[in-house]
């Protein structure tokens, strides 16, 4: 409230624009939630911080959090990241696990879920750069073996 107001005047002006539809908390946290969510792939539990900073009662923040279960959540932060997942040549996957699961913590994820999904989406990648060794390997043994026939001829 601002200073100098009447508390009297400014209850009764904030409890009319609540009447009216302009004030709406309940609205207001589900679409921050929906929002948040969707767009910044925030979990659960830096959502409800955010809106407890803003002052949303814990009634609404808990209304607007709900539509959010275990699989949704989980389904969230696979997706990503698929998105932000990369293993660089030569790379440890220790490593690349790490930041791909720290990204994931930042974002508010419980341990369990950051390192099931960081695991989850690296081991293709591992496979497929395992596996482009392999054929740059199996492809020079192939030169090498023929280039040694052709030598014999």
């Amino acid at each position: 409230m601002r200073r100098g107001a009447d508390p009297e005047v400014s209850a009764q002006v904030l409890d009319r624009f609540e009447e009216v539809g302009l004030i709406d908390d309940a609205s207001y946290a589900r679409m921050w939630v929906e929002s948040r969510h969707r767009g910044k792939a925030l979990a659960r539990s830096v959502l409800k911080q955010e809106l407890r900073q803003r002052g949303v009662d814990a009634e609404f923040i808990d209304d607007a959090i709900e539509h959010i279960d275990d699989d949704a959540e989980y389904q969230r932060a696979r997706e990503f990241a698929e998105r932000k997942a990369r293993v660089k040549p030569g790379e440890d996957l220790a490593k690349a696990m790490s930041r791909l699961a720290g990204q994931l913590a930042r974002k508010g994820y419980p341990a369990g879920v950051c390192f099931s999904v960081s695991k989850e989406v690296l081991g293709p990648l591992l496979q497929q750069w395992q596996d482009h060794v392999v054929d740059e390997v199996d492809t020079s043994v192939i030169v090498d073996n023929f280039s040694e026939h052709q030598e014999s001829v």
